[in-house]
């Protein structure tokens, strides 16, 4: 047998060698099927073959091919299971037993599908033998039987001569029984109760027997249980003289259960990204993860302030980003320590990006810190062994938050869950493939600049234009571009950006003012004006002129007034529609009169600046192009995906520097005619070729 199978392993060699596919037991059993074949070649063609030792062969290997493709893919799909995480995190256990934690910010997510828009997380729980185990994750829960005293806050006898108890309970506390301390051990009376709700005075309980039981210094009143905010106790007693005089009360306790522990609430600091616009300033807030239940927003700033905010997100429409209002609200402080703005929400956010917009018609000032009371979720199981449990998401396995827990019982062990860690070999939800996006086939003619992009990874992209493509007056003609092929993108919201347009002043001694040239870097029709930034306490007459025609001198153009009445950093805008389009150019006066002189730290040039957001299929080289004032505004189909794109933060990415394409056009051609497909090559061989025959024929002797 060890001489018939050494033949034939030899034989198959020298006739085909099998790379049989890793993902489905469907191929591999096809490949095993030509295996036969050419087995069965091999046969005829060997005499040591005999038909028991054929018989027993092919059984095994048979079971072989099919043992090897079942437990390859098993192999597969654990390796991936064990990658494919977006963010992790342990407990480390000592002693089995219940097990009680709170779920930490950075391991909140949500998953972005059309099936998952709910308030469950992505979450999954595994021993230490990699095995999930189950959980449950609520928001409060009911405490233990306890027996709470109650002081009286009102005492007093009515027109019936009965005595009025009334007393406060606490809140979150369910109560079930009443107990009632007497002074006279041989009264015998009867007690009206009532329950104050948030719907008003309801009657627990009428014509109770009042007394004291054998051996205890207490009468117990069985009420209808509930969440009181009050509760009043009416005395009176049954015969004549018990009418005359009601019972002494010592004191009045509640029996009952705390109805939920107060919510965990933790204040994350995120990180934000500031923006001035014309009439408000933009905070971006990223979270450290979705589905965060948000109670609170506080954002610090340095000055006084009356206004609105609105919160919300970003929506794509038209080929662009725009803003979509959330909430709503009023804001105000004059104080003079610690100005902040206080935004209840009450809310769980779906996006890691959050947008808040500050509007107000005087400055806000400098936003100095923002904060976020969140609401944790509690979270208990069973640890049956000790060990590290790990905490996983981005799986795709959903956990919903209850608001109570179903037992009573606490966890036996409060344990702290270990700081998360991201993935960033995690591969997010795939989009389903009937809205795999792809762009058509781009043509280059009549762009005149492009821009090299180099995309490492995979991912949502957030492409920041620099001035030249941002001052485009066609911007939306801009195109991003991968092996001759559009990639979808859109814009985003328009934001404020600046570009430094000041130069040295000169100084005017004998009229004590400052002069500089003032040139605007474009005419796209993006530019919104000219802002100057200073500090201190001053009031100076700025003065704007042109030249005038053949260069004669200047006439004055506009004058305003810049008044800073506190030592801060203030500025001054001057809108572009106050600025001549018409004149080649302009100068900036500033006029000190009797002071001494004060000059702006900074010019700038204000204008609309948008970036370009892409999903990038696959890393390499990329292209942004543009140029051309004929482009049309492209039309692609993100607006399908919105959801799944917002829902994570883009990376940035800068451009590179733009070269001219006409610079390089013609090399590329040129490039191209000698290039595999290129006749170029065959062009000069057949020049060479034609040249050469000349060459013979003239040298070849004439008769």
């Amino acid at each position: 047998m060890y001489n018939l199978t050494k033949v034939m392993f030899s034989g198959f060699r020298k006739i085909k060698t099998y790379h049989l596919p890793k993902h489905t037991v469907d191929t591999r059993l096809l490949s095993f099927k030509y295996f036969l074949r050419d087995l069965c070649v091999l046969r005829g063609n060997i005499s040591l073959f005999t038909d028991v030792s054929w018989k027993l062969l092919c059984p095994i290997l048979l079971l072989i091919t099919i043992v090897h493709a079942a437990i390859l893919p098993a192999q597969e799909n654990i390796k991936a299971e064990n990658t494919n995480w977006l963010s992790e995190a342990n407990i480390n256990i000592s002693e089995p037993g219940m097990i009680e934690t709170t779920l930490p910010p950075g391991m909140h997510h949500i998953p972005v599908t059309e099936l998952s828009r709910d308030s469950g997380l992505d979450l999954t729980l595994l021993g230490p033998d990699n095995r999930e185990r189950p959980f449950e994750l609520f928001w409060t829960e009911r405490g233990d039987m306890q027996v709470i005293g109650i002081e009286a806050s009102t005492l007093k006898l009515d027109n019936l001569k009965r005595l009025i108890w009334e007393g406060i309970t606490p809140d979150n506390f369910i109560v079930k029984k009443i107990m009632v301390g007497i002074s006279d051990k041989n009264y015998i009376g009867k007690v009206d109760i009532e329950g104050l709700t948030s719907s008003g005075w309801r009657m627990l309980a009428t014509d109770v027997a009042l007394y004291r039981a054998a051996g205890d210094d207490r009468a117990i009143v069985d009420i209808q249980e509930g969440e009181y905010e009050r509760l009043r106790l009416s005395f009176s007693g049954y015969d004549i003289r018990f009418r005359e005089i009601p019972a002494f009360v010592e004191k009045v306790e509640i029996k009952g259960e705390v109805s939920k522990r107060g919510y965990i609430e933790e204040v994350i600091t995120p990180e934000i990204e500031k923006i001035n616009n014309d009439d408000s300033t933009e905070i971006r807030i990223t979270l450290p993860g979705t589905g965060i239940y948000i109670e609170k927003i506080f954002i610090t700033t340095s000055s006084m302030f009356r206004g609105s905010w609105q919160l919300g997100w970003d929506t794509i429409s038209m080929g662009e980003q725009h803003f979509m209002e959330i909430r709503t609200g009023e804001c105000s402080f004059t104080g003079n320590e610690n100005p902040s703005i206080m935004i209840n929400l009450g809310m769980q956010s779906r996006r890691e990006a959050m947008i808040i917009r500050l509007k107000s018609a005087e400055y806000f000032g400098e936003i100095r810190d923002v904060s976020i009371t969140a609401r944790l979720p509690r979270m208990v199981f069973f640890a049956e062994r000790e060990g590290a449990y790990t905490l996983k998401t981005g799986a795709g396995k959903k956990a919903h938050v209850k608001e109570m827990r179903s037992g009573k019982e606490t966890g036996q062990h409060q344990l702290i869950v270990s700081a998360p860690i991201i993935n960033p070999a995690w591969q997010p939800e795939q989009i389903p493939d009937d809205t795999v996006l792809r762009g058509g086939p781009f043509n280059d003619e009549g762009y005149t600049w492009r821009s090299g992009i180099h995309i490492e990874r995979p991912g949502f992209y957030r492409l920041v234009l620099d001035n030249k493509a941002g001052l485009e007056a066609n911007r939306q003609g801009l195109r991003i571009v991968k092996d001759g092929m559009q990639v979808p993108c859109f814009f985003g919201r328009r934001e404020e950006r600046k570009i430094d347009i000041g130069e040295k002043f000169e100084y005017d001694r004998s009229n004590n003012r400052s002069i500089m040239p003032l040139t605007l870097p474009s005419d796209s029709g993006h530019i919104r004006g000219i802002r100057l930034t200073g500090k201190g306490i001053f009031k100076r007459e700025l003065i704007i002129e042109t030249e005038q025609p053949g260069r004669s001198g200047w006439q004055r153009w506009l004058k305003k007034e810049w008044i800073n009445t506190r030592n801060e950093t203030s500025h001054f805008d001057i809108s572009i529609n106050e600025l001549p389009w018409s004149q080649s150019a302009m100068r900036l006066i500033i006029d000190h009169g009797d002071n001494q002189p004060v000059l702006p730290e900074k010019i700038e040039a204000v204008y609309d600046g948008q970036d370009l957001f892409f999903l990038a299929g696959k890393s390499g080289e990329y292209m942004v192009t543009g140029g051309n004032p004929k482009a049309k505004a492209a039309s692609y189909d993100l607006a399908i995906i919105q959801d799944f794109l917002f829902n994570r933060v883009p990376e940035k990415i800068m451009m590179n520097e733009t070269e001219s394409i006409h610079d390089t056009k013609w090399s590329s051609r040129l490039s191209s005619l000698f290039s595999e497909k290129g006749w170029g090559l065959y062009g000069v061989l057949g020049l060479v070729t034609l040249v050469l025959l000349i060459i013979i024929v003239r040298l070849f002797p004439r008769k």
